[in-house]
């Protein structure tokens, strides 16, 4: 919301405010090395008499919301020639001035008892190159394009890093590796000889002269394989771009705002509403060649490396690959005495967001000569930890802190010499975690745009992405303010243009995919009370999948979107679309109380009152107050969250699509 001082409400409220508005000009200008803005210059003289459109700003989306605001078109005398580049007598005299991309503020208010102006941002955007020149009217038109579309015009693709003519090798060979990991585009390869250099080199061509493998592989390096092998005097170089490894969502974005040079912004750390979900696992493959710590006999206790002792003096170790059960753990030690073996996990860290430890699993044979047991412990810097704590396979983990470790104790009984299904024995685990917040191992932009990365972005957390009035990018969580910041009464609501019930943009069903995750959510598995949503109006699916930004392998993504979409379209929530007296305050998000007296939307009758309606039917008398008409009038004490703002600077009016806030 818009702070507005006190003198300015009083005017606005009063019965004949003197509107008044203010255009600024930001020329764009070259100073020698980049382009930058110049000090501004007030142009009001300039526009013509109603010669600003219209300005909307509005939300365009279910899953994220982008701050879309319409072009505007602005109208400015024209008498001189004076918007043409290169005209001395103009505002911009020399090549160095450029139109595209000038600044253009403009501002809206209202002039103050002591005839001063009190002004506050509308709108702030940039002249195009599409402008029309009127000669008999004297007049240019402009569009002044959203901010928005600074993004549009900047490849993602630059935020990587280039290596330009990387030599990857010399003399003889096929296939060659860059130094980079996580390469995500091949710019060029090239082939001559090596006393020549790269400049002199031959530029090959991609599938015919060469093949390139592991490409955007956060772990590998990217091998160009070519068809001819070199000869003694040649080499191969090769341009490539890389990707930042393992970002968070908000440093991207920063990065991707740095590109464009949008310095004036808000961004919020991406935190996700419903928790990710990730698991930790091991199989029988992963503990071979672990270290574990076993107590032999009744006193003795050694350490042993199993991926190499396979038999020692007195001892028995099966050595599981003889046999056909290979999932068998080797870390069981056995002799003449009998045992007792213990596997600790490797340390599992769920991050510093972590929200909670999930469920327990474990695929084990007890065997029939023994007991098995699972515990766990937990810490905060894997440093200090808890006492080991018990736990049966299937439970949930009351852990709370940052790092846990899983215990399994096998205890061998009677005759332990035999086969190994006879004896305790783990084959695999697992533990689920779930945190708040994720990185992006491989930042891919490849084929983007700078505003396709936002989106999908801000997609991923179900953020929202536009810049204000006051030209500040935000990235930042969809959420009202908790009470209404202003109320939308008959003395400022001069009508309503349009009630939707907001039915059609119901969804019974939300699917994600993100990576090799899925997760669907709908009326039937959150388990809605029958008649649910898709028994009474069939099934309304909305699909969200990402396929550049992938979390990591383990992050089910998924999990944390598809119910956070869900409940908020799940909801049928009425829009309103009313048009009020010229409103400075309001903000897309602000939340206002709709609250419409009985006369104005329902014709209530009343003691005395001789007008009832014609055809109306009222055999009690009925009075009303406060309660009555809570329970009675659909539009009466209710909060609609602004989603869609119009300016209309000819009629001196503000249109406010509206939707109903449900709690």
């Amino acid at each position: 919301m818009q702070t507005l001082s006190t003198e300015l409400k009083n005017t606005l409220n009063s019965a004949t405010p003197k509107y008044t508005a203010q255009v600024l000009l930001y020329r764009n200008y070259w100073n020698g090395s980049a382009f930058g803005y110049l000090d501004p210059i007030d142009i009001t003289d300039q526009v013509q008499q109603g010669g600003i459109g219209s300005i909307q700003t509005k939300f365009d989306t279910e899953s994220f919301e982008k701050w879309t605001n319409s072009n505007v078109n602005i109208t400015l005398r024209n008498e001189r020639n004076q918007w043409l580049e290169g005209n001395p007598d103009g505002y911009y005299p020399t090549s160095a001035y450029r139109v595209f991309n000038t600044k253009v503020v403009i501002k809206v208010g209202a002039e103050l008892e002591d005839g001063t102006d009190a002004l506050v941002y509308a709108f702030t955007g940039y002249l195009s190159d599409d402008n029309v020149t009127y000669p008999d009217a004297r007049s240019i038109q402009f569009a002044v394009l959203d901010h928005m579309t600074i993004f549009d015009q900047r490849n993602a693709e630059e935020v990587g890093t280039v290596v330009t003519n990387e030599c990857v090798g010399s003399g003889s060979g096929m296939a060659f590796t860059t130094a980079n990991k996580a390469v995500g585009i091949i710019t060029s390869v090239k082939k001559g000889l090596t006393a020549s250099g790269a400049s002199a080199a031959t530029e090959l061509d991609s599938g015919t002269d060469y093949s390139v493998s592991n490409l955007n592989e956060h772990d590998l390096v990217t091998t160009i394989t070519l068809e001819t092998a070199l000869n003694s005097d040649q080499s191969v170089w090769v341009t490539y771009t890389y990707w930042y490894l393992d970002k968070k969502l908000e440093w991207i974005v920063e990065k991707l705002c740095d590109l464009c040079g949008v310095t004036n912004r808000s961004i919020s750390p991406a935190v996700f509403y419903h928790s990710i979900k990730s698991t930790f696992s091991e199989s029988g493959s992963a503990f071979a060649g672990t270290r574990s710590y076993l107590q032999i006999g009744y006193s003795e206790t050694r350490w042993y490396d199993l991926s190499t002792h396979t038999e020692t003096t007195g001892l028995y170790l099966i050595p599981t690959e003889q046999h056909t059960y290979s999932l068998y753990p080797q870390y069981l030690l056995y002799d003449t005495f009998g045992c007792a073996g213990t596997y600790i996990s490797p340390v599992i860290d769920a991050g510093a967001d972590v929200t909670s430890w999930g469920q327990f699993n474990a695929n084990y044979n007890t065997g029939v000569r023994g007991t098995a047991a699972f515990a766990w412990r937990e810490s905060s810097d894997a440093s200090a930890w808890s006492d080991w704590t018990n736990i049966a396979v299937g439970a949930t983990v009351p852990a709370t802190k940052r790092y846990l470790q899983l215990r399994f104790t096998s205890t061998p009984t009677g005759d332990i010499n035999g086969w190994p299904q006879n004896f305790p024995n783990l084959v695999s685990w697992s533990v689920a975690y779930y945190y708040s917040t994720t990185t992006i191992p491989v930042v891919n932009m490849t084929g983007m745009s700078v505003q396709d990365a936002i989106e999908a972005l801000a997609q991923m957390c179900c953020y929202e992405i536009g810049f204000t009035a006051q030209d500040v990018f935000v990235f930042r969580p969809r959420s009202s303010s908790s009470s209404a910041t202003e109320t939308f009464d008959a003395s400022k609501i001069e009508s309503i243009d349009s009630i939707n019930s907001g039915d059609t943009r119901v969804y019974n069903r939300v699917s994600v995919t993100f990576g090799d995750y899925k997760r669907t959510v709908d009326s039937n598995t959150q388990g809605e009370a029958s008649p649910n949503s898709i028994d009474l109006r069939g099934l309304r699916e909305y699909s969200i999948s990402n396929g550049n930004f992938l979390p990591p392998d383990s992050a089910d993504l998924a999990y944390a979107i598809a119910p956070t979409v869900y409940e908020y379209v799940k909801e049928q929530r009425r829009r309103l679309r009313v048009t009020t007296k010229m409103a400075l305050a309001q903000e897309l998000g602000d939340v206002v109380e709709v609250k419409l007296s009985p006369d104005d939307f329902i014709k209530l009758w009343k003691w005395g009152d001789g007008s009832v309606r014609y055809g109306s039917k009222m055999p009690n008398v009925v009075y009303y107050n406060e309660a009555y008409l809570l329970a009675r009038l659909p539009l009466y004490g209710v909060d609609f969250r602004v989603e869609g703002i119009e300016y209309d600077d000819s009629e001196k009016k503000t249109t406010f699509d509206l939707t109903e806030v449900i709690s």
